[in-house]
């Protein structure tokens, strides 16, 4: 914080932090050996204190698993002092397919079904999306749904916010190549 914090003062600098749940459980089943979510939440809170920006990237937000907390999210990130947040829906791509099926069929048995195929409807029908402008938020009835509750949320908890724009007016590319000695 102590570098960050300066650089932001003068717009060369921003924090991006990932979160998407605030279920200490699933955050354990989907990101095990990572951040718990009060720790993450409080990193929001202490880097906003000190002035840094804070952007908050809810993702993967998995339709039938954690797609209901995105308003919920927004509402305590923006609390903590987050100045925006976005999110990218799940897609599977190559191998994850069956990575994901695995944990599913570990975590949620009871669900793996329903979100495969919500999964594959945020996706025109399959489960991975290489079709850029709708890969990362997705379509269809369900990513509807989660994309009317973070506009509201965005509306409610971030309409007086902005991030930064930042600058590189600072930096000075160097006309040569720098020496080593």
């Amino acid at each position: 914080m102590d570098i960050l914090a300066p650089m932001a003062e003068k717009n060369l600098a921003m924090v991006n932090i990932s979160l998407n749940t605030l279920n200490e459980d699933f955050r354990r089943k989907l990101e095990p050996r990572t951040a718990s979510v009060e720790g993450r939440l409080r990193a929001i809170e202490e880097l906003s204190k000190v002035g840094i920006p804070v952007n908050v990237l809810m993702a993967p937000i998995i339709p039938g698993i954690n797609g209901h907390e995105v308003y919920a999210l927004m509402e305590e990130v923006s609390k903590r002092g987050a100045r925006s947040a976005g999110y990218i829906i799940l897609r599977l791509n190559g191998s994850l397919k069956e990575m994901f099926s695995v944990w599913l069929e570990t975590h949620y048995p009871d669900r793996k079904d329903k979100v495969l195929h919500q999964v594959a409807d945020a996706h025109g029908g399959q489960v991975n999306d290489h079709r850029f402008g709708t890969r990362m938020k997705g379509e269809g009835k369900f990513v509807e749904q989660i994309n009317q509750s973070y506009h509201i949320g965005k509306r409610k908890y971030f309409n007086d916010k902005e991030l930064i724009q930042l600058t590189s007016s600072l930096f000075e590319r160097p006309s040569a190549q720098t020496k080593l000695f």
